[in-house]
């Protein structure tokens, strides 16, 4: 294989006490260099590096090691004296310069105090690379979230000791996030790699091997076919996954439309196991539908590592975690002889891909591992198809079931609810969109037999099942009510995703609206926040009455515009109520209907309430309908001023609850309004009231209000409202200030329609 190694772009902040990488926030508008090289020869040149550390944030596999690598090797030896310190082969509880000490040691042989080695270097700088931080602190289990700290502390007193020395640590950003950093601490982040870089790669890749490939009739990987898969094709080391893939038969290119992304990821996958299988001299003479058999087998224990990582709520799990999970779930294993024996099922599982990242540390002395995936998809494809293997062979002993003669009661759903019983499926979209993609390529029969197991599955979830298998699996404890709420959740989940739509009479067994609203309120109290959010932006529900009940329809959320109708039904009846239902007398001309922006915050909550009714919850919303109507589904706002937040229904509603205030009191209010004013449908609410309220106050008074707006909207009511103001007895003195507006407003919108205006001003505009 031929690559090379390329300078990845990165961006650089400045990070003290409290700055959190993982948000992201803190890169926003900061200097982007042109390279790492380029921003790394400046640090190591400048008085801050024996200072404070530099911090090399990124995802895993980056290129983080790589760089930290490169960079030991690159350094000038004259200038510099580079110590390249692999955090995963030191002790994890030592300190820093015991860790040098440590890492010098297993290089060289040799047993050197860092005193020593500072001796030694005469004029050159020391520059200690400790490279993987997040592995210390994950594989290790230990807390050393003061570790940057001591850096800074092993920093001060070398420059104490007339010794200075520059340290650079390597971190992923989600065990950054939760790492303490001293004030002035410089943190550099790896970018993804450009499009520019995708080519470059590629064509050394092309390079190297288009002449091996072209003996096998095969062509190089082009950027084009490779960044049609953007989030693989910007990582360095699925990059080369991809061109590994693409080398064995072309299949990228060969495929006439681009792949959907779980046809990629389940080709890459059996693909790569099959190679793994075919190199083995144990099963490389075997028939190829055999080492099919096998292959699968590895995908299927890797999707038990990615089920481990979930039920968790972790992107990473422990060697021993995943050794007494796959022991559990895939006891084949136990029993069948492997000529890698010596390993553990961890590494058995995920030492044959390199697409996981494996962390090691040394705590206490013992060797400590932990998984992860190198791109979280990954594992979100994994568990898709490890929940619809579990759901088809369900479906499988359920048709057996049907038709043997001694079979008795319902079939027994233990692995899956393993699967299923601990996480929402819905807490991370690319689950839900793998599932979707997945269950679309089933057969119709297929999709028909689970479509009809679900609902049967949804009754019995949240009830006790004494039979039922695996009950002993528990990698986090939870409670009985929320292992029971994440289940029927995902029950639910699945079914609209196999059905297209479905009922809540599909599966409840009484009234559908109340025993709806029990699912509802038991997902609610039991389910995280992420988990709630995930499932309601995954299913629509609305409700819907017929002559005899109230029914719940549910359906995936399309984005679709929301109608308060879909959660809230209005009925003169006083009796035979739902939840759902509102007992209201009928206003002539009156509606309480309006399409609201699903995403907005009015939008949220009338999707959440079609999940949680409540007639008093109800009875509050409706009299928002028309604010919601004229303002759109914002019902928080920011205001001018920032970090500030308004409600501007709420100001609409004091000037038109609060008319009596005497003139002074009402233009405060104004003022108000008109200070914390930014979008246009609020500024025209506003307008409309100063243009009826315009007599109680001097046109001069109201300039100043209307100064307060720094780019008033082109509408017709704010030409009517500066057209009373022109109109008012005495008003000369603010008529350079009407002019100046009406002139800005024909400016910025010509079309704008001038009619509101008295002819004599309308004369002086258009000349």
């Amino acid at each position: 294989l031929g690559v090379a190694y390329l300078t990845p772009q990165c961006q650089v902040a400045e990070v003290g006490p409290g700055d959190r990488p993982a948000v992201g926030a803190w890169w926003d508008g900061r200097e982007v260099a042109a390279d790492a090289e380029a921003l790394l020869a400046g640090y190591l040149t400048s008085p801050r590096a024996a200072r404070v550390p530099l911090v090399v944030l990124g995802e895993p596999g980056s290129g983080k090691s790589a760089l930290a690598r490169v960079l030991a090797g690159r350094l000038p030896g004259s200038d510099f004296l580079p110590v390249l310190v692999q955090l995963r082969d030191v002790a994890a509880e030592s300190m820093i310069q015991e860790q040098v000490e440590q890492a010098i040691y297993r290089g060289p042989g040799e047993h050197a105090s860092w005193a020593d080695l500072a001796e030694a270097a005469g004029g050159a700088l020391p520059v200690v690379i400790l490279d993987g931080f997040d592995e210390m602190v994950q594989a290790g289990a230990v807390n050393r979230y003061d570790y940057l700290e001591q850096v800074c502390d092993f920093q001060l007193r070398q420059a104490q000791a007339g010794h200075p020395v520059a340290v650079v640590v390597t971190s992923r950003i989600v065990v950054a996030d939760q790492t303490r950093f001293p004030a002035g601490t410089l943190a550099l982040r790896l970018l993804p790699f450009t499009d520019g870089q995708v080519s470059r790669w590629l064509e050394i890749w092309a390079q190297h091997n288009a002449a091996r490939l072209a003996q096998r009739g095969l062509r190089p990987l082009p950027a084009p076919t490779a960044l049609a898969h953007r989030e693989l094709a910007e990582q360095p080391l699925l990059l080369l996954m991809l061109a590994l893939f693409d080398a064995a038969g072309n299949a990228l290119q060969a495929a006439e439309a681009p792949m959907g992304r779980a046809e990629l990821y389940e080709r890459l996958l059996t693909e790569f196991a099959r190679r793994e299988i075919s190199k083995t001299a144990r099963y490389r003479a075997l028939p190829a539908a055999r080492q099919r058999d096998l292959a699968e087998r590895e995908v299927h224990r890797l999707a038990v590592v990615a089920l481990a990582m979930f039920t968790r709520a972790r992107q990473s799990a422990t060697d021993a975690e995943l050794t007494a999970d796959l022991s559990l779930l895939y006891p084949e294993d136990a029993l069948a002889p492997d000529p890698d024996a010596a390993l553990t099922p961890a590494e058995r599982a995920a030492g044959r891909f390199f697409f996981i990242h494996r962390s090691e540390a040394r705590p206490g002395g013992e060797q400590a591992r932990s998984y992860e995936f190198l791109h979280a998809t990954f594992g979100e494809f994994l568990l898709a198809r490890l929940t619809l293997t579990a759901l088809n062979d369900l479906a499988d002993r359920d048709q057996a079931a049907r038709r043997a003669v001694t079979s008795t009661g319902p079939p027994d759903d233990g692995f899956l609810h393993a699967v299923l019983s601990f996480s929402c499926l819905a807490v991370r979209a690319p689950v839900i969109s793998f599932l979707r993609e997945l269950v679309a390529r089933l057969p119709a029969a297929r999709r028909a037999q689970v479509t009809a197991l679900l609902p049967g599955l949804i009754t019995r979830s949240l009830t006790a099942s004494p039979s039922r298998s695996l009950t002993s699996y528990e990698p986090a404890r939870h409670s009985v009510p929320r292992r029971h709420a994440v289940y029927s959740a995902n029950l639910v989940i699945l079914l609209v995703l196999a059905a297209g739509s479905a009922a809540a009479s599909d599966f409840t067994t009484g009234d559908p609206a109340r025993e709806w609203t029990q699912y509802g309120y038991l997902w609610r109290s039991a389910l995280t926040r992420a988990e709630w959010d995930g499932l309601t932006s995954t299913v629509r529900a609305r409700a819907t009455r017929t002559a005899h009940s109230t029914d719940i329809i549910l359906a995936l959320e399309d984005g679709s515009p929301v109608s308060p109708a879909d959660s809230i039904i209005t009925t003169p009846e006083a009796s035979g109520l739902t939840p759902f239902d509102v007992h209201l007398s009928p206003c002539k001309g009156i509606s309480h209907d309006t399409a609201i922006p699903a995403a907005t915050l009015a939008g949220v909550a009338f999707r959440n309430l079609a999940f949680t009714p409540g007639w008093q919850a109800a009875t509050l919303l409706l009299p928002a309908i028309p604010a919601i109507r004229a303002l759109g589904g914002d019902t928080r706002q920011p205001g001018q001023a920032d970090d500030t937040l308004i409600l501007p229904a709420a100001l609409l509603a004091h000037l038109d609850y609060q008319r009596a205030e005497s003139s002074d009191e009402r233009f405060r209010l104004y003022a108000t309004c008109l200070e914390n004013a930014r979008d246009s449908r609020f500024l025209e609410q506003i307008f409309l009231r100063l243009y009826h309220d315009c007599a109680r106050f001097p046109a001069d008074a109201i300039c100043s209000l209307l100064t307060l707006v720094p780019d008033p909207p082109p509408s017709t009511t704010f030409l009517r409202l500066l057209n009373a103001m022109w109109r008012q007895r005495g008003s000369q003195s603010a008529h350079p200030y009407i002019l100046a507006c009406v002139e800005d407003l024909h400016r910025t919108d010509p079309d704008l329609p001038l009619t509101p205006l008295d002819q004599d001003l309308r004369e002086r505009i258009t000349g």
